[in-house]
């Protein structure tokens, strides 16, 4: 289910984006959410491969062979896809202020974004992918990369 709420949270932006004035405008704000995908991503990967932080599911016991620990146990810290889904939120509220939207239509658009992050974030967690910090932490790098 976090896979389709990320999924999701890639509409937002693009909301955002068709809702500009100018086609150099709408290019410019594309290129600025590949580079934020870039830099969540990157951020993500290399915080996984440099902390090794077990994932939840890693402490059950008792350990069944299909659920054994495997080299992916072990990229919890911190969370791609709440990195890559507040990204995606944070830069669309920004783009949002480029846009011919009207006040109510922006904060609508803003909450979709972040409930989308957030929901994709708690489903993280409750899939048992990731513990909660995992989640904050790859909220924030994905807010600061937008």
């Amino acid at each position: 289910m976090s896979h389709l709420a990320l999924a999701a949270s890639f509409a937002v932006p693009a909301a955002s984006i068709s809702g500009m004035r100018s086609s150099g405008d709408r290019k410019a704000a594309w290129t600025a959410l590949v580079e934020s995908h870039f830099i969540a991503q990157g951020a993500a990967l290399f915080s996984k491969a440099a902390f090794r932080r077990p994932r939840p599911s890693a402490y059950d016991i008792p350990c069944r062979p299909e659920k054994r620990p495997d080299a992916d146990s072990f990229h919890s810290f911190f969370s791609s896809h709440a990195s890559m889904a507040f990204a995606n939120a944070m830069l669309a509220g920004l783009l949002l202020n480029e846009s011919h939207f009207q006040p109510g239509q922006k904060n609508r658009i803003w909450a979709a974004g972040m409930a989308l992050a957030a929901s994709t974030g708690m489903l993280r967690v409750a899939a048992r992918r990731h513990f909660p910090t995992d989640v904050l932490a790859g909220a924030l790098a994905g807010c600061l990369s937008a």
